[in-house]
């Protein structure tokens, strides 16, 4: 399996097909235009690639400097409170984490949305771009639990937003709680991944960005 970090938005295109077929149950007959939205908010994509076809994905946009008092629509519904707190700040989000569910079996006793989680922070925290950052974040559904799993990075849950109706937590981590996972064999995974990284730039644009 190879991880890659897609800068070059006319490759965000590779991931389309896995974003139809999961959310088109969540968004109907606008689908096509969630998925639009997602590449034009993007600012990066993490996918893992199996045998040529995208079998994981995140998205991932860069809210800067954020004003408080003018908060990005990606925070409207979070606690004030918690706005407050960002003030000032620079956050990568993941977004739209998906993955193959047939696929599970590919990822050799290994939650898939464990190595997405721990990739996203990796990338987050401890690339050539990790100074830009003051924290990352991101919603997680809470039926799937995948907010607790991000809490094995060290991430704390700030409260609860819901989308498309389903209660979903606030998942934020700043850069000195980043930790391993709890279990070796997964952790060994990421930094597998994480050291095998490919990244895709937009044609004519210089390398050394991850």
């Amino acid at each position: 399996m190879e991880y890659q970090i897609i800068y070059d938005k006319n490759q965000f295109s590779k991931v389309k097909s896995l974003f139809l077929r999961v959310y088109s149950d969540y968004c109907g007959e606008f689908v096509e235009q969630y998925f639009e939205r997602m590449v034009q908010s993007s600012d990066r994509i993490t996918a893992f690639v199996q045998n040529g076809s995208v079998v994981a994905f995140a998205a991932h946009q860069i809210l800067r400097n954020i004003n408080s008092g003018a908060a990005p629509e990606y925070l409207r519904d979070c606690p004030p409170a918690f706005i407050q707190s960002l003030h000032g700040k620079t956050l990568l989000t993941s977004e739209w984490l998906t993955i193959v569910p047939e696929s599970l079996g590919q990822f050799s006793k290994v939650h898939p949305l464990d190595l997405l989680l721990g990739i996203c922070l990796r990338m987050t925290f401890q690339g050539p771009t990790a100074t830009t950052f003051d924290g990352a974040m991101g919603y997680s559904r809470q039926d799937r639990k995948v907010d607790r799993m991000a809490q094995r990075f060290g991430a704390e849950l700030m409260g609860t937003v819901y989308r498309f109706q389903i209660p979903c937590s606030i998942v934020f981590c700043q850069p000195g709680a980043l930790q391993d996972h709890p279990i070796s064999r997964v952790q060994q995974k990421i930094e597998t991944l994480w050291n095998q990284r490919e990244i895709i730039h937009p044609p004519f644009e210089k390398e050394g960005v991850a």
